[in-house]
């Protein structure tokens, strides 16, 4: 029952990542921790500890995308009945609200997401560019 109810989240989750780059926030929102100790660390640099700083950093990324898709390659995952983690490489692409162009891109993501008294919450998410001269092998197991 635990790993069903953290698989429910995990498909919340990347259903959420997939309304954020169509510019809306809130799933995103409402599969996160609104703890003290939340944690997101985004793509743009920002580092938001705490709600309310993060709420407030996802509503600002989301406003810069719409109209977008995207996919999620598991890169690694563990389990314990209260934390879980995942590595997944993410890929995107969008409008850009500002300038009406399509981006693209590729984000090397961590999650860490815990067991709370609303059910299970993501707590921490880093994500990172991957640059692009990095060989392809930097991302899989394959040598």
């Amino acid at each position: 029952m635990v790993f069903k109810e953290l698989d429910d989240l995990l498909d919340r989750y990347h259903a959420a990542g997939a309304s954020f780059v169509d510019g809306d926030p809130e799933p995103q929102k409402a599969v996160f921790s609104h703890s003290a100790d939340a944690c997101l660390i985004n793509p743009m640099g920002i580092v938001a500890r705490g709600w309310p700083a993060v709420a407030t950093t996802m509503d600002a990324a989301a406003a810069r995308f719409c109209g977008g898709e995207i996919t999620f390659e598991l890169i690694h995952r563990v389990e314990t009945p209260d934390v879980a983690y995942i590595a997944e490489v993410e890929r995107w692409r969008a409008r850009l609200v500002e300038t009406g162009d399509f981006g693209s891109g590729e984000l090397r993501v961590t999650s860490v997401l815990r067991r709370e008294s609303r059910g299970w919450r993501v707590v921490h998410r880093h994500a990172d560019p991957i640059p692009p001269q990095l060989p392809p092998h930097s991302t899989s197991d394959d040598p």
